[in-house]
């Protein structure tokens, strides 16, 4: 690679857009003013997750590696890998003299992370939840998207990452059941709906997509040459007891930004989206179509096998 920018992924958990719940009316946007102007006329890319309704590290694998998550071994794939390294997009990019960074909005104990992340080729992987330089808020089930933010941005600031970087950031705030500190995030927010759960992700989505849009105009002022993707690892469990969805219960919102401008990725597979980026930085039009189902469960045997210590 000629052109090395710095990347930046975020998958945030359950980061759906309430306007996509059928037949619910809202008395102000759940969307926040600050964020439309990242979007393409106020609106999200829609991409197609592995998974609805749990299973984040499914929605990583196939983001981080640019492979196809069969859950034919296992059932995640996560579980499998036991620290080897594994051929994919993160390792692409440090055969490149990447730097690749982690910063995960949980503790260590989920699908075998510490194990999965230096396979997938995580060098620097921070914990929040164990880690002595971030202040947890009790007061907080979740830990907060815009408090996950600050602190990646603090790194950023001080200097604390080696350039070329990718920086991928695993949030978890949106969890069932959707609770949210009332003292410091009201209600801003009212829904026709009488589920409780449309109400409590509605008012999710206000402060985490005003915290998504800080996030994003604070890369853009310190990094303005980046590549930004942000998506959801699945829409939450919320298909039940009546509420229903404009779309696929498996197509996800995500933004794609390049040099400060977003760019649609509508309809790719979320495998494909490490094909989307690295085609950016080669300034080449990857033909993303190509790779048939066979090949792909091949690369996806490979890829795991790679994964095991001899």
């Amino acid at each position: 690679l000629k052109n090395k920018p710095n990347i930046y992924i975020v998958i945030l958990e359950s980061f759906i857009d309430p306007r996509l719940i059928k037949d619910v009316k809202f008395d102000k946007s759940p969307l926040a003013e600050e964020l439309k102007k990242y979007l393409i006329n106020d609106d999200f890319s829609h991409v197609i997750s592995p998974i609805y309704g749990g299973g984040t590290s499914q929605a990583e694998f196939e983001v981080l590696v640019g492979a196809k998550a069969f859950a034919k071994v296992g059932s995640i794939e996560f579980n499998v890998l036991e620290g080897d390294r594994i051929s994919g997009f993160v390792d692409i990019l440090r055969k490149n003299s990447y730097n690749t960074y982690a910063t995960i909005a949980t503790n260590s104990g989920y699908f075998n992370s510490k194990d999965a992340y230096r396979s997938i080729g995580f060098e620097d992987v921070v914990f929040l939840e164990e880690s002595d330089d971030f202040l947890l808020n009790e007061e907080d089930e979740k830990i907060f998207d815009g408090d996950v933010y600050e602190y990646n941005i603090k790194k950023l600031k001080a200097n604390a990452l080696k350039k070329p970087y990718l920086h991928y950031t695993l949030g978890m705030y949106g969890h069932f059941p959707y609770d949210r500190n009332i003292a410091k995030r009201p209600d801003v927010i009212n829904s026709s709906s009488s589920d409780e759960r449309v109400q409590r992700i509605a008012n999710q989505f206000y402060y985490r997509t005003r915290a998504l849009a800080k996030y994003i105009g604070d890369i853009i002022n310190l990094d303005p040459n980046s590549i930004i993707y942000v998506t959801s690892d699945h829409i939450p469990p919320l298909l039940t007891n009546g509420v229903k969805y404009t779309r696929s219960s498996t197509e996800n919102i995500s933004l794609l930004i390049v040099n400060k401008k977003a760019v649609n990725v509508n309809d790719e597979k979320y495998y494909n989206i490490p094909r989307v980026i690295y085609s950016t930085i080669c300034n080449d039009d990857l033909d993303l179509k190509s790779v048939d189902e066979k090949i792909q469960e091949d690369i996806y045997f490979k890829v795991l096998s790679q994964g095991l210590k001899d």
